[in-house]
């Protein structure tokens, strides 16, 4: 049986991941658990948490990948073959809780070695919701995505994740953002 430290949180857009994760992100689990912030190289929009990302230039992403300051690391395909870049904040070698990554379902599908490094010792959890809702969290997130974008991220269902082992899923589209956060909670209970 593998030592599980780290939760890789992942889902299509709209799905809930990162009102999931802001769960963790407070006093009581702040000697528990870990939540590194993530780079993306797409310009900020009107609803993005900022305390999740951190938005940066495709040159500022290269030279911080380079120097080590980003681990893991992949890449994401969008609209007109867009690609943008996701990285989080490396976690200090010495730091023993639980590292809690979130990231969209590209995160599965660029298995290259920093994030082959991560799933090795991970639980995945596959945050999921019914096209209509993630249709109407993404409008109230992101007013201003482009309909191209945005058409992108609704027909990626994340239905490849479901066929990795040994994966939990949440599903998110009849709970409270408080339940929702409950759930993803007491799964961690069993690894923090």
């Amino acid at each position: 049986m593998k030592k599980i430290n780290s939760i890789i949180i992942v889902g299509s857009s709209g799905s809930g991941k990162t009102t999931l994760v802001n769960g963790l992100r407070t006093k009581k689990y702040a000697d528990k658990v870990v939540v590194p912030r993530r780079y993306i190289t797409r310009p900020q929009r009107q609803g993005d948490d900022l305390i999740e990302n951190i938005h940066i230039t495709k040159e500022e992403f290269e030279q911080k990948l380079k120097a080590g300051e980003i681990d893991p690391a992949w890449t994401r395909e969008l609209e007109n073959g867009r690609l943008e870049q996701y990285g989080f904040v490396p976690i200090e070698p010495g730091d023993n809780r639980l590292r809690i990554y979130s990231g969209n379902n590209a995160f599965l599908r660029d298995i290259n070695s920093s994030v082959q490094k991560i799933l090795n010792n991970a639980q995945v959890v596959v945050c999921m919701a019914q096209p209509e809702k993630r249709t109407s969290r993404l409008g109230d997130r992101s007013p201003d995505m482009s309909e191209s974008e945005r058409s992108v991220r609704l027909s990626d269902s994340g239905a490849d994740a479901l066929e990795f082992d040994n994966i939990e899923i949440i599903e998110t589209t009849n709970l409270s953002p408080a339940d929702g956060q409950k759930a993803l909670q007491d799964l961690m209970q069993q690894y923090a």
